[in-house]
């Protein structure tokens, strides 16, 4: 029977793997809708409190000959917040250890950081495969400490984490 399967892989034949497929990992043939992440860039400096969008929906560009635009429509509601993300860095502390420095940037319209709900923050590790990967790691398991430093106050511990998103 080993003789015959092999045989049979050895010749190439798609309905033997795909059977074998089917039997051993069914969730590999599942059919995976078209997926795409978007970056929505807002005006901060013109926003003066959070938004959420709910059921919200893009068109892609015209593709193929027929010019076809299809629809994606999120997968959770949105939530869009009046800050930017201008500078990302790592800098190490004199023991050694690595610090990520996120600084955000908040509008001119709202007054005071208090009022922005920081408890859920998306980030979309945008990098090269390895790069992205390590990050992740960095700030989903080894995370020691959040500090928090808003204008005019000093850092804070933050008692805080990153954790995984999906889809």
């Amino acid at each position: 029977l080993m003789g015959r399967l092999r045989e049979k892989l050895d010749d190439d034949l798609p309905e033997l793997t795909e059977g074998l497929v089917s039997l051993l990992w069914p969730h590999y043939l599942r059919t995976i809708p078209s997926l795409s992440v978007v970056e929505l860039s807002t005006d901060h400096r013109q926003m003066k409190q959070s938004e959420t969008l709910s059921d919200f929906q893009v068109l892609s560009r015209p593709v193929g000959e027929r010019r076809t635009r299809c629809v994606y429509s999120a997968t959770r509601d949105i939530t869009l917040h009046p800050l930017a993300l201008p500078d990302v860095s790592l800098q190490y502390e004199p023991d050694g250890r690595s610090v990520i420095h996120l600084r955000f940037a908040c509008g001119p319209l709202v007054g005071d950081w208090s009022q922005i709900d920081l408890s859920r923050l998306p980030l979309y590790l945008n990098a090269d495969s390895p790069v992205a990967c390590a990050l992740h790691r960095a700030l989903t398991l080894g995370t020691q400490q959040f500090w928090l430093r808003l204008p005019g106050q000093d850092r804070r511990m933050l008692g805080a984490h990153f954790s995984p998103m999906g889809f």
